[in-house]
């Protein structure tokens, strides 16, 4: 059977650790425990990580989500097949296909276009919504390994790669990080909106933003963008801490003690 760690799902899927934490407190994965007390998923650990992060894109409600995903989750095989396995949808119907056949999961409205596949035993996650460019895509890579090297030149590559693909969110979000940390607030918040008109309100876009402008001494305006971020995934745990710190400074303690409370939450031990 196929094992993950925290690092690999964090990998694969460019999952925040708040949200992988989340997914084992809701009880959607059930991991083992490796090593060292280190959780390890399975394949179908790893197929609901992916599938949560469409369905929350897609703004889903939770029930709707946990629902969908334990149906899914008696579907699944306990491991990758040989012949691949893919999910998508067809209508309002989210199916599982292996080999010839098909299985239906729960009638949603909502879109899951998502194929898992098996190439010389690696398993691979294929996005059917709209294509990225290949260029975009290496260089998002590129800037990913120049990060220690040389934060500068992965910098521009992060910026060349949303320059070919402008939905690339993942690509704002590090060049933006970047030059936070060289400390260009003004550069950064203008990289964050710029990213956040082409990524749908991506919620670690969101997130980052309001980091910016809570440096930038401007707690009022940060205060209702943390909030948008906990809208779109209400597993941002850091995302519930700064707005309840920027609470308890404002002086509304109840509103601080509710995010304080959700944080501590999501970031107890599984």
């Amino acid at each position: 059977m196929s094992a993950y760690g925290i690092r690999d799902v964090q990998r694969l899927l460019h999952l925040s650790r708040a949200t992988i934490r989340g997914c084992i407190n809701r009880g959607l994965v059930q991991p083992q425990r490796g090593p060292r007390r280190a959780y390890v998923f399975s394949f179908q650990d790893v197929i609901v990580f992916r599938t949560v992060k469409a369905l929350t894109g897609a703004k889903v409600p939770a029930r709707r989500i946990n629902r969908s995903i334990a149906a899914l989750r008696r579907l699944l095989p306990p491991t990758v097949p040989l012949s691949g396995l893919q999910i998508s949808a067809v209508g309002n119907d989210v199916i599982v296909r292996e080999g010839d056949g098909q299985r239906h999961v729960e009638s949603g409205q909502y879109l899951l276009a998502l194929d898992v596949r098996v190439t010389g035993g690696i398993v691979e996650f294929v996005d059917r919504t709209p294509k990225r460019s290949a260029d975009a895509e290496a260089l998002f890579l590129q800037g990913e390994a120049l990060e220690e090297s040389d934060p500068a030149a992965a910098a521009a590559a992060y910026q060349a790669s949303v320059r070919q693909d402008p939905r690339l969110a993942a690509a704002w979000t590090n060049w933006g990080r970047l030059v936070h940390l060289r400390g260009d607030l003004s550069a950064a918040e203008l990289i964050y909106r710029d990213g956040l008109t082409h990524c749908d309100r991506d919620p670690v876009l969101l997130f980052n933003l309001a980091a910016v402008l809570e440096d930038d001494g401007r707690p009022g305006d940060a205060v209702p963008l943390y909030l948008d971020a906990i809208a779109g995934d209400d597993q941002l745990a850091d995302a519930h801490f700064n707005v309840a710190r920027l609470y308890e400074e404002a002086g509304d303690m109840q509103a601080a003690i509710r995010h304080m409370a959700c944080y501590r939450r999501l970031t107890r031990p599984g």
